[in-house]
């Protein structure tokens, strides 16, 4: 790369001007000075001259992380594009198929779970109200058992209550009859009464007896009955009791497999939630995606890197890039400075850049950045720096050779 400062070019020439003057003159006899006017000294500005390109600093990757058919690209590599242009056209019908299945299960599983919390709340009402019944009726016999067994210990009852005092009737009377017996049988001895009045009184006698113990018969019997219904009473106890430890169990296990059921239930509904998060990030979070339109999200820039034509399958089981976007926003020039002369450029130097394209045209810049490390270029070391363009346009294009001059 050849590189050439204005001092250079001033010293040439002042050597030529001097020696020109030196072969014109005659041989000394006949030699007349004269005097010489010396020019007057430019105003010189110093600076140096480097070689570039026209570079884009940032390029926008556009690309899919999902399967997806290409159904028309609508630029070609190198063209112009603004913000809000169409790239390509895509089909995404087996992605929203996927969304909208996504949805749908979501929305049966929400009602699965309300139905899951209604019939288990159905379920546990109803065992609830068991048990309160339950608890009531044993409760209820618990008493009355209680109340059996005091009555049947105190012989309280009015049943047994009555047959004492028929009995204690019975008992009075049967004395009575006895003693009566025995003075008939006294007076049918001496002859005071008659053989068949003895005999009435008699039977008379033994109906009374037999009263006392049929009576007495009874008593034993209603005890007895008395102490069968304590038992069976007692059985009906156990068994009540059995049923409540049951429903306890029951609805125990009711509210465990509710929040069991109900915990699933949720866990299904957070999975399919967090798909289809993951499934609308990558069909509408995406700034360069519009409906199923491919767009330019930035304000200007030039399509690179086109890799796709019409019916290409995109995603992530096949090619993921689309295109680059080159963004024209971020252009510059990035030129190379010989080793010797990097000395002399600071950042924030001012520059003219000439596209070899057209030698008339100039724009204007500073320098942005001084790279920090040195590079082989051929047999030279150079040194990269990156040149802002104030006044860029349309003509100059990425990948321009530009000549730069920058002041010292």
């Amino acid at each position: 790369m050849k590189v050439v400062t204005k001092n250079t070019l001033i010293l040439a020439m002042i050597i030529l001007f001097t020696v020109t003057i030196v072969g014109c003159g005659d041989k000394k006899a006949q030699e007349v000075t004269a005097p010489v006017t010396k020019p007057a000294k430019e105003n010189v500005i110093d600076t140096i001259e480097a070689f570039g390109k026209v570079k884009i600093k940032e390029e926008r990757t556009i690309g899919l992380d999902f399967s997806a058919r290409v159904d028309h690209v609508n630029v070609v590599e190198g063209q112009k594009v603004n913000k809000g242009d169409v790239l390509l056209t895509l089909s995404l019908t087996e992605m929203m198929e996927k969304l909208e299945n996504k949805r749908e299960a979501l929305e049966l599983a929400k009602k699965e779970l309300e139905s899951i919390k209604e019939q288990s709340e159905i379920n546990i009402r109803d065992l609830q109200a068991q048990l309160k019944t339950q608890e009531s009726l044993y409760q209820q016999d618990k008493e009355k058992l209680t109340r059996k067994r005091n009555e049947l210990k105190n012989e309280s009852s009015a049943d047994i209550q009555k047959l004492l005092s028929e009995i204690k009737f019975a008992k009075k009377l049967y004395q009575q009859v006895k003693k009566e017996l025995a003075d008939k049988e006294h007076l049918l001895a001496v002859g005071a009464i008659p053989q068949y009045e003895f005999d009435q009184f008699e039977k008379k006698y033994d109906q009374e007896d037999e009263n006392l113990v049929n009576l007495e018969i009874s008593l034993k019997k209603l005890k007895e009955d008395k102490r069968d219904e304590i038992e069976n009473l007692q059985k009906e106890l156990e068994l009540k009791e059995n049923k409540i430890v049951s429903l306890k169990l029951s609805l125990k296990e009711n509210r465990s497999m509710l929040e069991k059921d109900s915990l699933a239930k949720k866990i299904e509904i957070k999975n399919l939630e967090s798909d289809i998060k993951v499934l609308e990030d990558k069909l509408f979070a995406k700034s360069y995606l519009a409906g199923d339109k491919v767009v330019v999200d930035i304000d200007h820039g030039v399509v690179h890197n086109l890799e796709v034509v019409d019916g290409d399958i995109i995603g992530s089981d096949y090619k993921d890039k689309l295109l680059d976007i080159m963004d024209l926003s971020t252009v510059m020039v990035e030129a190379e400075v010989p080793e010797e002369f990097i000395k002399d450029i600071k950042v924030g130097a001012e520059a003219t850049i000439v596209p070899l394209a057209d030698s008339k045209r100039k724009y204007h810049g500073k320098v942005m950045r001084i790279s920090n490390m040195a590079i082989k270029d051929g047999g030279e070391t150079i040194v990269l720096i990156e040149v802002s363009i104030d006044d860029y346009d349309d003509f100059l294009l990425p990948n321009f050779n530009v000549d730069v001059e920058i002041v010292k």
